[in-house]
């Protein structure tokens, strides 16, 4: 019998409400194509070689081969979730870059407090 091929994996903080918002929504989309890990789980020691605190700062989504990692990340999860259209637009050479700012400039400003996540007010 061959063996299944195996679900890509995609990391979050369930402490999170901007993540928990976002992966309640699109669960049901990911069903049967996507492993959703918790990694505020209390037992969640790092995943692949990475550490927790490395994939609290930045989405981390694994393909069974490499991870994927900020906006490429999101990119992926979003196709899974049959947002094609969408991915495609923030793919095209003189919009990612801005969306790969975009998204490193939120994470850079996004802090760990009190078991959730929020966005420090720039001053």
């Amino acid at each position: 019998m061959p063996s299944q091929p195996l679900l890509p994996e995609l990391y979050y903080d369930k402490r999170c409400g901007l993540c928990r918002a976002e992966i309640h929504h699109l669960a049901p989309r990911f069903r049967n194509k996507m492993i959703l890990v918790d990694i505020s789980a209390p037992n969640f020691t790092g995943a692949h070689g990475v550490e927790p605190l490395a994939m609290l700062q930045r989405i981390h989504v694994w393909d069974g081969e490499r991870f994927h990692i900020g906006l490429d990340g999101t990119l992926f999860y979003w196709r899974v979730a049959g947002f094609g259209w969408l991915t495609a637009i923030l793919s095209w050479r003189w919009i990612k870059p801005v969306a790969a700012w975009s998204y490193d400039t939120w994470a850079q400003r996004r802090a760990i407090r009190k078991g959730y996540c929020a966005v420090e007010k720039v001053s």
